[in-house]
């Protein structure tokens, strides 16, 4: 009895530790999007895109982790990801709310701002709801038992799955580095996200007239598929507004 007890302790004390960490992990996350001692318009601005990195990065690994439990029809780890989505829309949230701040700071000083430079807000809302749409489809479809993805499909899905990581991957780290643009590389890397989407709705319609795709499951493949060009469109957007919106307010800085 007193071994079941120690045994039944030390799990209590593990989870908790555990609990603890990610919490801690999870606090030291949203410290990065505090700007409030932030005054300098210029330094609002580059946090700002530093944060932008940041969501992508969060969004890039989540959608990779959740589409990897699809594939394999692993519930648990799909919960795990679904429990991240309101936490995603938060941080959007914020960093809309920083963009503001920073718009006003830039206005004080008399800077020109762009009028792109509201746009990166919707582009940041709608790489969340494309975020949200897949790991959602994905967590309802195997949490309502439904049939896995036939063997073609995981395949087919896992280039597009290589594809559009690559193209966020490209961008994160543009965001990040403060470093110039490779546009040109990524639409054309985009322009072969959509060809290949193209290639694999024609498979996937054969399926459909041949009967070996049900319904939900072809629901479910176009879904992903329409997700996944949506999110490199909206992505590489973000850079554009970067190029010429933010670009130039670095210019000043330096003058």
């Amino acid at each position: 009895g007193v071994r079941i007890l120690l045994v039944f302790a030390g799990l209590m004390i593990f989870n908790a530790h555990r609990k603890h960490r990610t919490l801690a992990e999870e606090a030291a996350k949203e410290t990065i999007f505090n700007l409030k001692s932030i005054e300098d318009p210029h330094s609002s601005v580059e946090t700002t895109f530093e944060h932008m990195s940041f969501m992508l990065k969060e969004i890039r690994e989540s959608l990779d982790t959740a589409l990897g439990a699809l594939f394999i029809q692993n519930f648990d780890r799909l919960g795990g990801e679904r429990r991240k989505i309101s936490k995603m829309q938060q941080w959007t949230n914020i960093i809309s709310a920083n963009v503001f701040k920073s718009m006003r700071l830039l206005d004080q000083k008399d800077l020109v701002v762009s009028n792109m430079y509201p746009q990166a807000i919707r582009r940041l809302q709608k790489l969340s709801d494309g975020y949200r749409d897949v790991v959602l489809r994905a967590y309802t479809h195997i949490g309502n038992h439904h049939e896995g993805l036939l063997p073609v499909q995981v395949t087919e899905l896992e280039r597009v799955r290589g594809q559009l990581s690559e193209i966020l991957l490209a961008v994160e780290e543009t965001f990040a580095h403060r470093k110039t643009a490779d546009l040109g590389s990524l639409v054309e890397k985009n322009q072969q996200l959509i060809e290949m989407a193209n290639e694999l709705n024609d498979s996937q319609v054969l399926r459909i007239k041949d009967n070996s795709s049900k319904t939900r499951l072809s629901i479910l493949y176009y879904g992903i598929i329409g997700n996944a060009k949506m999110l490199s469109k909206q992505s590489i957007e973000l850079l554009e507004i970067f190029e010429q919106s933010f670009g130039q307010i670095d210019e000043t800085r330096g003058r």
